[in-house]
């Protein structure tokens, strides 16, 4: 074996994202356990865009995202009332808690009142991202990978699997590898000095998770602004 351990597969595979213009964030939180890798290309067109509304800050917490999204965008439908949105939500959510998660879209300048508790969202930026792959790193589990990358799917628009070279050519050459075929699954050879993709992972720009890709790519969009800043 190339690896001793999983972990010494982040770097190798970290290197080798970077170098073909990703963002990597390694071992990201998700509502169903940790991810290894997630890597991301924006857009940088829609980046500008969000620079030129004035849209720095990240827009902060899953809930903050969540409400976020079910704001319309400025005209393009009727403004939404702070009572229609705190329907929205079943009645859990107090008013003053939604009204003080709105006031804090609008200090970032993500939403605009148009009237007393009517709000419209200033955008033409989401989705930010061209690219959201998620990468689960095995030596031998391949079947565990394969599910793990399976519920990536519900947030990634790309999901792989990465195995050292020698399990991936085994993989290649078993009954395996129909598994990958028929999820959409890519699989990736690692090995110290390199990384192939060896079956590309089917590409899907509708997800099922929404605020779960839009929190990872705030994140990714955190670090853009912290990296331009130093």
């Amino acid at each position: 074996m190339s690896f001793r351990y999983e972990k010494e597969m982040l770097d190798p595979v970290a290197k080798w994202l970077t170098g073909r213009g990703f963002q990597v964030i390694a071992e990201y939180k998700t509502p169903h356990g940790i991810c290894d890798i997630v890597a991301a290309c924006l857009n940088k067109r829609k980046v500008a865009q969000r620079l030129n509304l004035g849209q720095r800050k990240p827009v902060g917490s899953r809930f903050h995202i969540s409400l976020l999204r079910e704001i319309p965008d400025d005209g393009t439908r009727e403004p939404v009332s702070l009572a229609d949105l705190q329907e929205r939500y079943g009645g859990l959510l107090s008013k003053d808690r939604v009204l003080d998660c709105v006031t804090r879209l609008i200090e970032k300048k993500l939403v605009q009142a148009v009237d007393t508790h009517r709000y419209v969202r200033l955008n033409g930026w989401i989705p930010l991202h061209r690219r959201l792959m998620a990468i689960e790193l095995k030596k031998t589990r391949v079947a565990e990978a394969l599910r793990q990358a399976q519920a990536n799917q519900e947030f990634a628009t790309e999901s792989y699997v990465a195995l050292p070279k020698e399990t991936a050519c085994r993989v290649l050459t078993g009954g395996q590898l129909d598994a990958f075929s028929e999820s959409g699954i890519g699989l990736i050879s690692v090995s110290k000095e390199s990384c192939r993709v060896v079956r590309r992972a089917r590409r899907s720009s509708a997800v099922k998770d929404n605020t779960t890709q839009m929190h990872c790519i705030e994140q990714f969009w955190r670090n853009w602004i912290r990296d331009k800043a130093t």
